[in-house]
């Protein structure tokens, strides 16, 4: 066997262990040699082949994923359902501003064309006295 090929191997060995929870004394313990070699070895290794540098690629099972994915829907449609209660909630005690989507109602209206000459004239005024 090429020397990479064994580098290789080794790395894979030990990179599998260390997923399992093993601490390098334990996989030492399992190869015959001391928990320094091993971390040498390893180190050595991803240096060596660069393993570093190249993506990860995880052995992800695909039910697991479909039961996360099948959880984060049964939380949404919950979260759903509690949006809507608030929204109504808000609704029934006659806040309809603070739910989205609702067009607001202003409480406050237009000025008449008097009221804004008269605040007009008032401004105009404090902007002479200023000026003297």
């Amino acid at each position: 066997m090429p020397v990479a090929l064994r580098y290789v191997a080794r790395a894979k060995q030990i990179e599998k262990l260390r997923a399992k929870g093993l601490t390098f004394r334990e996989i030492g313990e399992r190869f015959g040699v001391t928990p320094k070699a091993v971390s040498q070895s390893y180190r050595h290794a991803r240096k060596r082949l660069e393993l570093d540098k190249l993506p990860v690629m995880a052995e992800t099972d695909v039910s697991l994923l479909q039961a996360a994915l099948t959880g984060y829907e049964i939380q949404i449609a919950q979260l759903r359902a509690k949006v809507a209660a608030i929204t109504e909630m808000l609704r029934a005690a006659g806040y309809a501003s603070a739910v989205s989507g609702v067009p607001t109602i202003s409480k406050r209206g237009r000025l008449s064309a008097a009221a804004r000459k008269k605040i007009s004239v008032a401004q105009k005024k404090r902007w002479a006295a200023r000026k003297r």
